[in-house]
């Protein structure tokens, strides 16, 4: 089961089209990027925008799980 979803996610990085990806991750992260000047409302370490730290992602160039347990990593 585990398998299979990681299959899909890595699969899913190249059946979505870049503006769907953006489109994801704008949801997901409640983020208006780069129209909210910096607003915060993503909260994510760093201090950037959430477009901004899934950047490869939206790009179609790595998998959104891949950069989300880097970014995640040691926060409890």
């Amino acid at each position: 089961m585990l398998l299979n979803r990681l299959r899909l996610q890595r699969e899913a990085c190249f059946l979505f089209s870049e503006q769907e990806r953006l489109e994801f991750v704008q949801a997901r992260f409640h983020c208006k990027a780069p129209a909210c000047g910096g607003c915060g409302s993503c909260n994510l370490p760093g201090g950037k925008s959430a477009v901004e730290t899934f950047a490869d992602y939206i790009d179609g160039k790595t998998e959104f799980s891949a950069i989300a347990s880097t970014i995640w990593k040691g926060v409890h």
